[in-house]
């Protein structure tokens, strides 16, 4: 890992990453936060990707791994919330999955959910809460949200198509996705409650992949979409 200032004086070396018998570490850098610096390496004599997660403040002495795990581990989705650092452990067993979060500190990267909960994805932070979703299967997807910690991590909305969340905003603290198939509803949640928004522009008996909400965008506390019909197309 390096550093630079833009000075050919000031371009130095911060920290050397162990090489494996095989495979180079390959670091990765994924977020910053303040004057933390976050990375992946590979540490272990594995092909199966980054193993160990790392921060670092420009130092050597500064640069730490904040955890290894050993075996066919690896990591995905990062996304900075309230400070601190939430990415999604992946591998072994039967490709088991977990949401953790980091605060830059060894004692403070935990997990935040229990693989019992599913395969957690599509992280997405939006006020008070980070929000994703988790399933046991590409059929049956349901919404969470956390404060950070296990207790407060609970399921808020089952969401019938698998993809849905994908498509969200977040308008005043609340998250606006979509649900369903053909049609899709436009969902909304505090991280309490969830609600619906009803448009008259698609056709509830239309059961069809021409009737449809397309996207969402937003502009200030205003909610914008696209819509598709058989009808009219889209719009």
């Amino acid at each position: 890992i390096w550093k630079t200032d833009g000075s050919e004086s000031g371009t130095v070396k911060v920290i050397t990453i162990p090489d494996n018998f095989n495979y180079d570490s390959y670091p990765q850098v994924i977020a910053a936060i303040g004057d933390k610096l976050f990375f992946i390496a590979n540490i272990d004599n594995s092909s199966y990707g980054s193993h160990s997660l790392w921060v670092s403040d420009g130092t050597q002495t500064g640069s730490v791994m904040l955890g290894n795990y050993p075996g066919n581990y690896t990591f995905s989705e990062y996304i900075v919330h309230n400070n601190e650092l939430y990415f999604i452990k992946m591998g072994s067993p039967f490709g088991a999955m977990a949401l953790m979060k980091t605060d830059g500190t060894a004692s403070g990267t935990v997990m935040v959910n229990g693989i019992n909960i599913g395969y957690p994805r599509s992280l997405h932070s939006c006020g008070n809460y980070l929000y994703f979703a988790s399933n046991g299967s590409p059929y049956d997807e349901q919404l969470f949200r956390t404060d950070g910690t296990v207790a407060g991590t609970i399921q808020l909305d089952g969401i019938e198509n698998a993809a849905s969340l994908r498509e969200y905003e977040c308008i005043e603290s609340n998250l606006m996705y979509l649900d369903g198939l053909f049609p899709q509803t436009v969902k909304y949640t505090n991280g309490t409650t969830v609600g619906e928004l009803n448009f008259d522009v698609v056709n509830a008996e239309d059961f069809s992949e021409y009737n449809m909400i397309m996207h969402l965008g937003h502009l200030g506390n205003k909610l914008f979409f696209s819509a598709r019909t058989s009808q009219h197309g889209e719009e």
